[in-house]
């Protein structure tokens, strides 16, 4: 997944759907542990499908941390089969260490049972 943004860069938006995560964990690394280096991507909106049969929900969460961390263009971001207040505890938390955080005006978080969250 972070090959392909790389490859289109010059990408708005995009949607992502049943994807798995291969080896997209190497490329994780935790906030705390230094700066995340941005992705070099215009990508603003992007959708992404996280089949809960296909890898945990925390590892979904992690990634779609990641996500916001290094897409600084993006201000829209939905995520289905995710819970939604880790992500928005996760950006008020890290939005004066990254900036960019404060111009997501959009996370939209689907679940199972259709219920959603609108920020």
């Amino acid at each position: 997944m972070l090959g392909l943004i790389r490859k289109l860069a010059s990408l708005d938006c995009l949607t992502l759907y049943d994807l798995t995560l291969g080896d997209i964990q190497a490329d994780i690394s935790v906030p705390e542990r230094g700066t995340v280096s941005p992705l070099n991507s215009s990508l603003g909106k992007i959708a992404v499908y996280f089949g809960p049969q296909q890898y945990p929900a925390d590892q979904a969460i992690q990634v779609a941390k990641y996500l916001l961390l290094t897409l600084p263009a993006l201000t829209e971001f939905l995520a289905m089969q995710i819970p939604k207040q880790p992500l928005v505890e996760f950006v008020t938390k890290y939005t004066q260490q990254y900036p960019h955080l404060a111009n997501i005006r959009k996370v939209l978080c689907m679940q199972k049972d259709n219920s959603c969250f609108l920020a």
